[in-house]
């Protein structure tokens, strides 16, 4: 794992891969999001925050669903943010993005939706994050929160159920919050947000789409992760750097020769909503 820094602002060891990896995975939210936005946040969306935003696929989408809303964006990584103000001025959409951490600050205005996907999980006091998103939401505001969860593997897979486990194990010894999803009815909570639900179901899932393609495709990012990480992993739990590559190795032999492949719903979907 890499400390998090201007010039490394993932946790992963590869800022550059671990970038494309996220943006793999938002591709794959964005899908059920475009589906089912207006229900969590309803019609009268005029202006979006999009948290870890990274390149703007998920508020770009969003935007296809609002086309008369703002979107503002904020993420770390300020290679990102380039990528999606040059979309965004390409395409002239009513966007802009700024670099920054949100748990130290967020970009002025009112908004009426705010999108936290895969980011609070990277963050060290998500407690901060939520309580200044609580502070920029409008009144009756809609926060949708996506974030990973730990699940064991459905494929029966001993080295799959391994490497995860050494993954979130050293995720928490470098203050990340690998149950985040577990914390987030308090978090939500003591920022002062109501009605929280848990909004996703194994039949209608950001990645369970019973598209066996689409699976292996988000189940790939999954295992491309880990490999970013491995020596991060080795490092922190004392496997040896060649016993995790040999783990990592193995799930993806599963993953190419199994034909029933399946993926758990790895992500939990959440809403919350500014009194």
């Amino acid at each position: 794992m890499a400390e998090q820094t201007s010039s490394n602002p993932y946790i992963f060891d590869d800022p550059e891969q671990d970038r494309l990896r996220l943006e793999t995975q938002t591709r794959l939210i964005s899908n059920y999001l475009i589906r089912h936005i207006r229900g969590f946040a309803g019609d009268n969306v005029r202006a979006i925050l999009d948290l870890g935003c990274g390149s703007g696929q998920l508020g770009f989408r969003m935007l296809e669903v609002y086309p008369g809303a703002q979107l503002i964006g904020i993420d770390r990584n300020p290679v990102a943010i380039q990528n999606a103000a040059m979309t965004a001025s390409q395409h002239k959409l009513n966007a802009s993005f700024s670099s920054g951490d949100i748990q130290v600050e967020l970009p002025p205005g009112s908004f009426d939706l705010a999108l936290a996907s895969l980011v609070l999980l990277h963050t060290q006091r998500p407690d901060m994050a939520l309580k200044r998103v609580y502070e920029r939401l409008s009144s009756g505001g809609t926060l949708c929160v996506i974030e990973l969860r730990q699940l064991p593997s459905v494929n029966n897979d001993q080295n799959y159920d391994r490497i995860n486990g050494l993954l979130f194990t050293t995720l928490g010894r470098i203050g990340s919050h690998p149950n985040i999803v577990e914390e987030l009815p308090g978090l939500v909570a003591g920022a002062g947000f109501v009605d929280y639900q848990r909004r996703e179901s194994e039949s209608d899932h950001p990645l369970f789409t019973h598209n066996e393609n689409d699976m292996r495709y988000a189940f790939a990012a999954g295992v491309g992760a880990m490999y970013n990480a491995r020596q991060g992993i080795a490092a922190a739990t004392g496997t040896p750097l060649a016993e995790v590559e040999r783990m990592i190795v193995g799930v993806m032999n599963t993953m190419s020769r199994t034909t029933d492949f399946k993926v758990p719903p790895i992500f939990a979907v959440a809403t919350a909503r500014k009194p």
